[in-house]
């Protein structure tokens, strides 16, 4: 349903007061997720960078404590007293191994762990003097290894996954620090929120939107960080909940003062608009209410217009009945010319031999004459039209004595209205086209109805239309073009049937044209 001026004008009024609420509001929301923006990324490079350096800082201590181990001599109760003091000057906490040069083990301050004998062949083949790398025990569970040769000696120390990256101060963020192969090697627990494989600075992991950083460690580690982009959530539902609440009253007042504005400034459209609803109903022909301003002008020239139009209206009714009633006429007046000489020359020749029938001949043609012209009848019964094409067939059948035709019709359907002699044309046709190969030629007119529809099927046994005939035929009946026979029967049956169809069915032979209209409420079903 189109709205009304006041309801579009207080619409728009309120389109553009909500629209500047969501403005600032979402402004301001942008500043808070700026805001938070910044800090969180300070805070993650932060950490990050402290992690790293953390890191650095274990593998460097874990090769002192090498340097020391293999500096040391004696028996074993020494070499543990050594490892333990460079261990806790640290701050470290792990294993040591001391092999020689074919990988067979020393000393090491954790008899019951065994090195497994790939990881001494690695590390008895390794080109480097000092390096580190990732290990992983039976049970899976992650070791830095950090190990160092001399000619004579290899000395490696294990710490564990868990045990890196220690600090007397908490991280903010949460962390990995993953193999190049993207094992986890070191994570706190919050680890389980990591998403390492997710490249971009953003991740969303259980419906919670991270900022994420990564930095390369040495030997081909990783450090793989996160931390939560809004961490304090209720300050978060705080602050939304705020704003909502804004938005919500500055949309009332929005709505209050867009209803007020525009109340006092639609009074005249609302009045204009009732008027027009008036008019278009037929319940009044002009504007009568009084109108200031430029609505005054407005109302002015909208009843001229409607003068002028009420005035062509009139005019354009009377040119329609006339052009209709002038085609009616054509089209009438196209077969009276062909009928009538073709009757003439019938009686020419008949009255030499037969007077008799000659005579019958002039009563018929003054009777179809009479009827045709009759300027008081514009349409007749179905009867009386049928009596009428009777008598031309009858003449024809004088002209043509191998001629033969029917002409079928239930009583029930006699006075059914139809244009006078539509279908004399059509006839004509037939008969033309029909003798030129069939002396014999035998036309059979049937009217019959068909469940709510009544047809006039006209029949003839003559040669029938050839597919191009037939295809000109299907073109004019669509455009309702042509001014031939069979186009002028269905544009007269079209002046009082307007849904009237042509249709031409296939037979076997000749040529079966078929006329509908719709069943007249007068003839009950089952009457014919």
């Amino acid at each position: 349903m189109a709205k009304t001026f006041r309801e579009s004008l207080e619409k728009d009024m309120v389109r553009i007061g909500t629209l500047l609420v969501l403005m600032v509001s979402g402004l301001l929301v942008l500043v808070f997720m700026a805001y938070a923006y910044i800090e969180q990324t300070t805070q993650l490079r932060r950490d990050t960078a402290r992690l790293a350096a953390d890191f650095r800082e274990d593998l460097a201590g874990a090769d002192r404590i090498l340097q020391e181990m293999l500096g040391a001599e004696g028996p074993d109760r020494d070499l543990a007293y050594h490892f333990y003091r460079s261990q806790a000057a640290e701050g470290l906490e792990g294993q040591v191994f001391l092999l020689d040069r074919s990988g067979r083990e020393l000393y090491s301050n954790a008899p019951d762990h065994r090195l497994p004998g790939t990881y001494r062949q690695l590390l008895v083949e390794a080109q480097k003097e000092a390096g580190c790398l990732a290990y992983y025990d039976a049970a899976a569970k992650p070791y830095l290894m950090v190990y160092r040769r001399q000619p004579d000696q290899i000395a490696l120390y294990l710490i564990k996954g868990e045990d890196l990256v220690k600090s007397d101060q908490p991280y903010a963020v949460s962390y990995a620090v993953l193999t190049a192969y993207d094992r986890v090697l070191a994570a706190d627990q919050a680890s389980a929120q990591l998403s390492p494989g997710r490249s971009g600075h953003f991740a969303l992991v259980n419906n919670q939107l991270y900022l994420q950083r990564q930095e390369d460690l040495p030997a081909g580690f990783k450090l793989h960080t996160q931390i939560l982009f809004l961490p304090i959530l209720s300050l978060l539902a705080i602050s939304f909940g705020g704003l909502l609440l804004l938005i919500l009253f500055m949309v009332a007042l929005t709505n209050h003062f867009a209803a007020y504005l525009a109340r006092h400034n639609s009074q005249s459209i609302d009045a204009l608009v009732a008027e027009t609803q008036l008019i278009s109903q037929a319940a009044q022909d002009r504007l009568e209410e009084d109108y200031e301003a430029e609505f005054a002008y407005l109302a002015q020239a909208m009843n001229q217009m409607l003068e002028r139009i009420h005035q062509l209206n009139l005019d354009q009714i009377d040119l329609e009945r006339d052009k209709v009633n002038y085609e009616r006429k054509m089209l009438e007046a196209q077969f009276n010319p062909h009928f009538l000489y073709n009757t003439l020359e019938t009686i020419r020749i008949t009255s030499q031999f037969d007077p008799k029938v000659c005579s019958q001949l002039i009563r018929s043609l003054t009777t179809i004459l009479r009827y045709s012209m009759d300027s008081q009848m514009a349409d007749a019964s179905l009867a009386e039209d049928l009596q009428v094409i009777d008598h031309y067939l009858q003449v024809t059948q004088v002209r043509f004595p191998q001629f033969s035709y029917s002409i079928s019709c239930p009583e029930a359907l006699g006075q059914v209205q139809v244009p006078r002699l539509f279908l004399l044309s059509a006839i004509e046709n037939a008969i033309k086209y029909g003798r030129d190969q069939r002396p014999d030629l035998r036309i059979e007119l049937t009217v019959g109805c068909q469940a709510e529809r009544l047809f006039f099927c006209l029949r003839d046994n003559g040669p029938g239309f050839d597919p191009e005939a037939r295809d000109q035929l299907a073109a004019d009946l669509t455009a309702n073009r042509g001014q031939h026979g069979l186009m002028n029967s269905i544009k007269r049956l079209r002046y009082l049937y307007p849904e009237a169809q042509l249709e031409v069915a296939e037979v076997d032979q000749g040529t079966c044209l078929i006329y509908w209209i719709r069943r007249p409420a007068h003839v009950p079903d089952g009457n014919c």
